[in-house]
């Protein structure tokens, strides 16, 4: 019995490990440019789509670091590279991501909210966990796959 029962343990832990998506921990998480180009299915964005972008992107992210200088410099810095980061802001998070896929809440690694990110090509999830107003925590994974 107690081998059968150490047998199913261990299948379990196998399955496990072989058949769920596998998270890594991050410090930093999607590129703004990045994500937008890679959320929607089948889409192919053009050269002067993705400078639009760029330039619109620039001033939208200028206009917050003016408003906003007591900002620590390295949070400036991951705004200014369109790169989110452990430690941004909800407001922060939405300048360069927009709205998550969805936003739950949650227990796990004491944060309270979990914001969850989703792209295509290569299918991929970028998971913010948020203490109060703060990112805490990102994990992500990438399938390779494009869907």
């Amino acid at each position: 019995m107690r081998l059968l029962c150490l047998s199913l343990t261990i299948t379990v832990i196998l399955m496990s490990g072989l058949f769920g998506p596998k998270f890594k921990e991050q410090k930093t998480g999607p590129f703004a440019v990045t994500y937008w180009r890679d959320k929607g299915k089948n889409y192919d964005r053009s050269s002067a789509e993705i400078e639009e972008f760029m330039q619109q992107f620039d001033k939208k992210v200028a206009n917050y670091i003016s408003k906003n200088p007591q900002r620590p410099e390295w949070i400036r810095e991951n705004l200014l590279a369109g790169e989110t980061t452990i430690g941004m802001t909800k407001e922060e998070i939405l300048l360069l991501l927009d709205e998550p896929a969805k936003k739950e809440p949650v227990f796990d690694y004491g944060a309270d909210e979990k914001w969850v990110y989703i792209t295509y090509r290569p299918y991929g999830e970028d998971h913010l966990y948020f203490k109060g107003d703060t990112v805490i925590k990102i994990l992500g994974f990438q399938t390779g796959n494009v869907l």
